[in-house]
């Protein structure tokens, strides 16, 4: 076949409505309440007038405390320059995240596991940012340490409804999926950096979430709103054949 150019390819690719596209994963929930849950996320998320009190909560890591490559805007031939080699004796640190769904905005705490004892006092904190609120509605997925007898007891005692995301579910649950506001953090913060405590990781991943925080707020209180994409896309017309 002789060859072709570039772009005659992509017209030819456009005439037959075919595009270049990443191979994604999928996956199917076994939960036999699937439905049921579904329903109940679905009515508690997308009430757009007096809303309640929905947060949304996940935990990213482990974070390993090492050098962090990736990708970013340099002087000429002066990129930047992380150790090639490193040891691995810093440990790792666990970064709980939560999202108020309505107000799109981030509370964060990073905690050396994810041992479920952190998480009554995880709870107790987030409800605490809410004391006017008669009630407030967490979701979060079905992980072991989410259920243990103490959160369970706090829940009772406290004016808090745990909601649970089906088996194999992660895009039922906000934080996780809209925009991945966790890999999100992570660019942000993590990027060429080398941080060996968990108190320069805190601080790294609190300024890049009060960043994103002030950023939606000056954007207004938008609804299911999603982080900025700075990545100009390639564009999918040829330039000839674009609307005038």
């Amino acid at each position: 076949m002789p060859s072709i150019s570039e772009e005659w390819l992509r017209v030819i690719l456009l005439e037959d409505d075919v595009s270049h596209q990443t191979i994604r994963t999928w996956k199917v929930s076994p939960d036999p309440l699937f439905e049921e849950k579904k329903q109940s996320i679905d009515q508690l998320t997308r009430k757009w007038y007096n809303p309640p009190i929905v947060i949304s909560i996940d935990e990213i890591g482990p974070i390993q405390l090492l050098p962090h490559g990736a990708e970013g805007k340099f002087p000429k031939q002066w990129p930047a320059r992380i150790p090639a080699e490193y040891e691995r004796k810093f440990g790792t640190v666990n970064y709980f995240l939560t999202l108020n769904v309505f107000h799109q905005q981030l509370h964060r705490r990073v905690y050396r596991s994810k041992h479920s004892a952190n998480w009554p006092e995880y709870l107790e904190e987030v409800r605490a940012r809410r004391p006017s609120d008669p009630w407030v509605y967490p979701i979060w997925d079905g992980a072991s340490n989410h259920w243990t007898a103490a959160v369970r007891r706090w829940v009772k005692e406290n004016p808090v409804r745990l909601y649970s995301t089906p088996t194999d579910a992660s895009h039922l649950n906000p934080v996780e999926c809209h925009a991945c506001h966790a890999g999100d953090l992570q660019e942000l913060a993590l990027a060429g950096e080398g941080y060996t405590t968990p108190e320069e990781l805190a601080r790294a991943l609190d300024s890049a979430a009060a960043y994103r925080n002030q950023e939606r707020k000056a954007r207004g209180n938008r609804f299911r709103d999603t982080v900025r994409n700075d990545r100009r896309p390639r564009a999918k017309k040829p330039m000839w054949l674009r609307p005038r």
